[in-house]
């Protein structure tokens, strides 16, 4: 008999360059304001042809890091705003 898996949290968004991928997560705070998350990681083959996951990085992976990064920069900057301080009495 299988056992019903949990429904797990999926992230909002995956975004991968070369052997590169990055998760987005949204959660909330106790105050219910939104935050994202972004967990970067790498891709690779065991001596087993099994595929892993690891937070390790070679320099190799600095391109398609910066690349990432640089699509998470412009997707969540154009989505998340960020209120102005106001002065009072001005």
């Amino acid at each position: 008999m299988k056992k019903k898996q949990k429904n797990k949290k999926k992230p909002k968004m995956t975004i991968s360059s070369g052997r590169v991928h990055a998760n987005i997560w949204q959660n909330k705070t106790k105050n219910d304001k939104t935050f994202l998350n972004i967990e970067l990681y790498r891709i690779y083959k065991d001596n087993e042809d099994n595929y892993k996951k690891t937070y390790s990085f070679s320099n190799k992976d600095a391109l398609d890091i910066a690349h990432v990064c640089k699509i998470i920069h412009g997707q969540t900057a154009t989505k998340i705003t960020i209120p102005k301080k106001t002065n009072k009495g001005e």
